[in-house]
C-alpha cells in the first residue's frame, strides 16, 4: 500500500464534509420525515428513503465536486491498475465476508443481518429507485463520506488510524438506526458483519491512491446485494 494518496480532499471540503457527516448521521432523516409529513399525502417510509438517498448524494458530490474533478483527471492513464485494485479488495472483501458469516452463524445460527432485512424488504416495495438508489447513489455518497473524509483524512497522519476509524464508522452507520430495536447482541453481529467490507474498500483505496477502486468495489458489491434481492 502506498504511504500517501495521489490526491486527498482539501480542507474547505473536508470542513464542509464532516459537518454535512454529522448532518447526515444525526439530523437529515428526523428533517426529512418532519418535510414529509407537511406534504398533503405523507411519503411512504419507502419514499422517504428514495429521498433521503438523492440528497444524501446530491450534497455530497456538491460538496466534494472539485475532488471528484481532481480524482478522474488523476485517474487518465491509470483505469487499469484502479481496476485491478477493485478486483482483488473485492476478492478479500468476499473471503473476509464468507469467514465472517461463518463465525456469525456458529455463535448465532438464527442471525439476520437487520440492515439487510430493513433493505429488501424496501427494495421489494420500491424495486426501481431503491435499486438505483443502491447501486449508484449510495456508493457515491457513502465512498466520499468515509473513505473520503475519514480514511483519506486521517491517512497522512496514521494508516492504522484511517482504517480504525473508517471502518469502526462505517460499520456503526450501518446499525446505528436500530438502536433500541433489537437486541445488543444482534446489532453487535450485525456490526461486526461490515468489518470486512469496509477493511477491504479502505485496502483498495490505499492500494490504488484513488477513491475510484473503493467506489468500483462498492458498485459491485451493492449490485450484487439488489440482485440477490429479486
Amino acid at each position: 500500500m502506498k504511504k500517501t494518496l495521489s490526491v486527498y480532499p482539501s480542507k474547505k471540503e473536508l470542513f464542509w464534509g464532516t459537518f454535512y457527516m454529522l448532518l447526515e448521521l444525526f439530523g437529515l432523516s428526523y428533517i426529512l420525515m418532519y418535510l414529509g409529513s407537511l406534504l398533503p399525502i405523507p411519503l411512504s417510509p419507502e419514499k422517504l428513503n428514495v429521498v433521503f438517498f438523492i440528497v444524501n448524494f446530491g450534497a455530497t458530490t456538491l460538496i466534494f465536486r472539485k475532488f471528484i474533478k481532481r480524482t478522474l483527471l488523476d485517474a487518465k492513464g491509470r483505469l487499469a491498475a484502479i481496476s485491478f485494485a477493485a478486483i482483488r479488495g473485492f476478492l478479500l472483501y468476499w473471503a473476509g465476508n464468507i469467514l465472517v458469516g461463518m463465525l456469525i452463524l456458529r455463535l448465532k445460527p438464527d442471525f439476520i443481518n437487520v440492515n439487510d432485512a430493513n433493505i429488501s424488504a424496501m427494495t421489494e416495495a420500491n424495486f426501481i429507485p431503491m435499486a438505483i438508489c443502491a447501486i449508484f447513489f449510495v456508493p457515491v455518497a457513502e465512498e466520499l463520506l468515509f473513505r473520503g473524509i475519514l480514511f483519506a483524512g486521517l491517512y497522512k497522519r496514521s494508516r492504522i488510524i484511517a482504517f480504525l476509524v473508517s471502518t469502526a464508522v462505517f460499520s456503526a452507520i450501518h446499525v446505528m438506526g436500530y438502536v433500541g430495536m433489537y437486541p445488543w447482541d444482534t446489532l453487535l453481529l450485525c456490526f461486526i458483519q461490515y468489518i470486512p467490507s469496509s477493511l477491504a474498500l479502505g485496502w483498495a483505496y490505499a492500494k490504488s491512491s484513488s477513491i475510484l477502486s473503493p467506489l468500483l468495489m462498492h458498485i459491485a458489491i451493492n449490485a450484487i446485494g439488489v440482485y440477490a434481492m429479486r
